[in-house]
């Protein structure tokens, strides 16, 4: 690990810290028909590494891409906010992320399961941006001053788009097979 990633996760520690809100204990939370709302926007400085699989149409064998870590540098926009209200019992929750690392170089690391020499790319671009969102209603079965234990349900929806464009010096063909990847293409 890298002083830079040291010096990232520690500053994305105290950032986390900075995002906590104490709620008062059970004995305090408001419990009549009044609304109290919560809003806490925070940030968590992502780090990213390993490799994209695509499907390309009408060939089997998928290429394989090699991202670097260092996609924190390309980070173009981070939002991130929770919200949360409560209603005597009942209460709502919500939390949402979304991440654009722009374009970060990377490179054709197999095709087919076959490794792709090095010197064949001349220049891979990938990009990466997602989004998630968590919705959650919940209802307190117990509220007292020793414990609060509420039932909750909610989704989590998660997109994620990751996009490459391939420069390659010569067009590769698979050994014993008719799957070939082209000199430059694009898949997401």
């Amino acid at each position: 690990m890298t002083t830079t990633n040291l010096k990232l996760g520690a500053l994305a520690m105290v950032l986390a810290g900075c995002g906590l809100v104490t709620t008062p204990a059970a004995a305090e939370l408001p419990t009549g028909d009044q609304w109290t709302f919560a809003v806490t926007p925070y940030l968590w400085l992502p780090s990213l590494s390993g490799s994209l699989k695509f499907d390309l149409p009408g060939i089997d064998s998928q290429p394989e891409v090699e991202i670097d870590d260092d996609f924190l540098e390309n980070l173009e926009m981070a939002f991130m906010i929770s919200g949360e209200a409560r209603k005597g019992k009942w209460s709502i929750f919500t939390d949402y992320i979304y991440l654009d690392f722009g374009v970060e170089d990377s490179r054709v690391k197999s095709f087919g399961g076959e490794n792709v020499d090095v010197t064949l790319d001349l220049g891979t671009k990938s990009s990466l941006s997602g989004d998630l969102w968590t919705l959650v209603g919940g209802y307190s079965l117990v509220r007292d001053a020793g414990a609060t234990l509420d039932v909750i349900g909610g989704f989590r929806y998660l997109g994620i788009e990751a996009k490459t464009d391939w420069n390659l010096s010569a067009t590769i063909t698979l050994p014993g097979s008719t799957d070939t990847l082209e000199r430059t293409g694009s898949v997401s």
